[in-house]
């Protein structure tokens, strides 16, 4: 039995290439300095004296910034190559986070909130298209999943850490991150084996493709992964003021409960897509939708510590069933495109799911109740089901050409 566990595990590693070992290295260290925005809102409100409106518009900055950094390190990523995105951004990033820490003023915070979202985020594309550039695609999804696994891992050391350093002065959490900005880049620009050409040479070399604002299975895919996005954003936002209203549960349970998910994330990810990988990805997107929603709907049903970390497992298998394969899929029709465009699509639905899905959850708790919203997200857990399921033959073909050509299979 044990030799058995260890083979999964050693099958589920093996077989990457070094570049997305590196490119995971860098992650999880760019992730580890995360301090400053789990930290924000207590940073605003008893370091400066803002109110909770002013921090939220402050936050709010963040996001927009988060949408357009995602767009705009796409765009880069077919001009400069994707490794060369990934510097500038951690570079940027670094300056940003110390030029934040010295803002006091409110106007200057909602710009400065702006600025470093928007360089900090150009990241995330970046080193999705760098992961696509450099692996094979048989080994792609789980490339993909190695890569959610460093940053799983990189988030449960920062914000602990940030939480010691907080205690001493929030001046530190600005210092740390720009300092784990600094020494990313410099790890990705001294061990990377070459750099990604830009993406733009490949879409020359392929007429017969088409741009992801033509391709409308996509577009409707990337519509799926804002609806997933709003509902998966609920488990930050709304899922702990519901787990101490309903539950009674106190700050230090929540948040056991909550380092549940990145701890299953870490531990079997990478076994479950190796054993999954070969199965069509829109469908396991669907399923993994579905999953996120009806672990969510199980919420109302319970009241103890046990049966809310039931419901976790439910939603983090759905999770790992979700991303990385709508990860893969996204990839696979940027393939011969260039794929900084559709990664920088891809990242921005999350970006904007993760500004307005908050909002949306917490109205529809205060004015409709607790079963409400978890009911009413397990719906759409089932609505985004059967939407995949009728997108999967589109989604199976190459750009450009008709869905008849290869058909559902099954």
């Amino acid at each position: 039995m044990f030799r058995r566990i260890v083979t999964s595990y050693q099958e589920a590693f093996s077989g990457l290439p070094r570049s997305i070992w590196i490119l995971a290295g860098v992650s999880l260290i760019n992730r580890a300095g995360t301090m400053v925005f789990p930290f924000l809102s207590l940073y605003l409100t008893a370091q400066l004296g803002f109110t909770k409106s002013q921090t939220g518009l402050v936050i709010f900055a963040f996001g927009v910034g988060s949408i357009a950094g995602s767009v705009v390190g796409g765009y880069l990523c077919q001009r400069l190559g994707a490794v060369k995105v990934q510097e500038l951004s951690l570079l940027a990033g670094g300056v940003g986070f110390l030029a934040m820490g010295r803002l006091e003023h409110f106007g200057a915070l909602l710009a400065g909130s702006f600025c470093l979202s928007l360089a900090n985020d150009a990241f995330r594309p970046a080193v999705m298209t760098a992961v696509v550039d450099h692996t094979p695609a048989p080994v792609r999804t789980r490339s993909l999943a190695l890569m959610r696994m460093a940053v799983n891992l990189g988030m449960t050391v920062g914000p602990a850490a940030g939480g010691i350093l907080a205690g001493y002065s929030y001046q530190w959490l600005f210092v740390v991150d720009a300092l784990s900005c600094w020494l990313a880049a410099a790890t990705l620009h001294f061990t990377f084996p070459g750099t990604s050409a830009p993406a733009a040479a490949v879409q020359d070399a392929s007429p017969g493709r088409i741009s992801v604002w033509q391709d409308t299975p996509l577009l409707l895919f990337m519509g799926l992964m804002l609806a997933l996005g709003l509902m998966f954003f609920q488990i930050f936002s709304t899922m702990p003021l519901f787990l101490r209203d309903a539950y009674g549960l106190g700050e230090g349970s929540i948040g056991l409960l909550l380092g549940l998910n990145p701890l299953l994330v870490v531990l079997l990810e990478m076994v479950f897509v190796r054993k999954m990988e070969h199965h069509p990805p829109a469908r396991m997107v669907g399923l993994g939708g579905l999953l996120v929603g009806l672990g969510l709907a199980l919420l109302p049903l319970g009241s103890t510590f046990l049966f809310a970390a039931v419901t976790i497992f439910v939603w983090t298998i759905g999770e790992m069933m979700a991303l990385p394969f709508s990860n893969s899929l996204v990839a696979s029709r940027a393939s011969g495109n260039g794929s900084g465009a559709h990664m920088g699509v891809y990242a921005a639905a999350f970006s904007l799911a993760l500004m307005i899905g908050p909002l949306i959850g917490l109205s529809v708790y205060q004015h409709f109740g607790g079963q409400a919203l978890w009911f009413g997200i397990g719906a759409t857990g089932v609505a985004f089901w059967l939407a995949c399921r009728v997108l999967e033959p589109y989604l199976k073909t190459a750009p450009g050409l008709a869905p008849a050509a290869q058909g559902p299979d099954g």
